[in-house]
C-alpha cells in the first residue's frame, strides 16, 4: 500500500501514521506520539534535585538472562526543551537497578525541578 508524492517519492502506509491520521507521512514523529499516548507523562522525584515532569518510555526488551520480562526497562526523559534522560529503571533477573541524573550543565533550557 503506497503513494507517490508530488516530487516522486514513494511512501508506504504505516500503522503509526494511520493512528495519527496521516497514514503515508514520515512515521518518526508519529511513532513518538504513539509511544507517549500509551506510556504518558509522569512526575519523577530525584532526591537531591526535586520533582520534574518526564515522558515515560517502556521499550520492549528481549527476555533473556538479564531482564525479567519484555517491559522490564522504563526510561524517563525530561518533558521540556532539553529532552534529556532523567531516570532509567530495570527489573533484572538478579534484582533491580535504578539510574538517576545527579548533575547537569550547559543545557539550552533550564530544567524545571520542583520541590
Amino acid at each position: 500500500n503506497f503513494i507517490v508524492t508530488e516530487i516522486g517519492d514513494l511512501r508506504g502506509y504505516t500503522r503509526y501514521g494511520g493512528w495519527y491520521g496521516l497514514p503515508y507521512a514520515n512515521w518518526n514523529a508519529m511513532f513518538a506520539s504513539f509511544c507517549l499516548e500509551y506510556a504518558g507523562i509522569e512526575d519523577v522525584k530525584i532526591s537531591k534535585l526535586g520533582k520534574i515532569s518526564c515522558y515515560k518510555f517502556i521499550p520492549v526488551v528481549e527476555v533473556s538472562g538479564v531482564f525479567t520480562d519484555k517491559n522490564a526497562l522504563k526510561m524517563y526523559i525530561s518533558a521540556d526543551g532539553n529532552k534529556i534522560p532523567i531516570r532509567a529503571q530495570m527489573s533484572l533477573v538478579v534484582g533491580s537497578a535504578k539510574v538517576d541524573i545527579v548533575n547537569y550543565e550547559g543545557l539550552p533550557n533550564p530544567l524545571n525541578f520542583r520541590k
